[in-house]
Parts: C-alpha cells; sequence; structure tokens
C-alpha cells in the first residue's frame, strides 16, 4: 500500500542535514508540501508544456479569487476548495 507522508516519522532514517544540499533552502517538511499547481519548473524545458502550466496557474488563480470574492458575504466562510489551501496529490 502506498500512502503518502504528511509528517515525518519520529524514527526516519535521513536527517535534514544529510539532503540539505537537495532541499532548494527549503525544510524537509516544507518540501512535503507541494501545492495545487506548483511545479518545479525546472524539471520542464519544452515550450508547450511551461505554457499549460503558466495557464493552470492563472486558473486556479481565478478560481481562488471568485471563491474569496462569494466569501467575503459568509458568516461562515467555504474555503475547503480554494487551490491556495490544496496540497497536490503527488508531492516529493
Amino acid at each position: 500500500m502506498i500512502k503518502r507522508c504528511t509528517e515525518l516519522p519520529e524514527n526516519f532514517p535521513v536527517t535534514e542535514d544529510m539532503v540539505k544540499a537537495f532541499l532548494s533552502g527549503k525544510t524537509l517538511q516544507e518540501e512535503m508540501q507541494v501545492f495545487l499547481g506548483h511545479y518545479p519548473e525546472q524539471h520542464f524545458s519544452e515550450k508547450l508544456p511551461l505554457q499549460k502550466m503558466k495557464d493552470f496557474k492563472k486558473e486556479l488563480k481565478d478560481l481562488s479569487a471568485e471563491i474569496h470574492l462569494r466569501n467575503v458575504e459568509l458568516e461562515l466562510p467555504y474555503t475547503y476548495l480554494d487551490p491556495e489551501k490544496i496540497e497536490a496529490s503527488v508531492a516529493l
């Protein structure tokens, strides 16, 4: 069974110092949180994938703005589907 980690186990055999050179200035915990629409762009160099990622990010931003606008008048804001708060399904 494959399960995504949301926090490091206490007995995790890898320390942050061991992988610090690969973390791009982030902590291990921060690396585990990749939000929807955020991809390591250095892995993509072709024009079409870069444009698709840019378009997707814009759609997510527009959707988030619409959710924020609708929530202004709500007594209890609904934020569960806000792209700013949704983690990507695969994050390493």
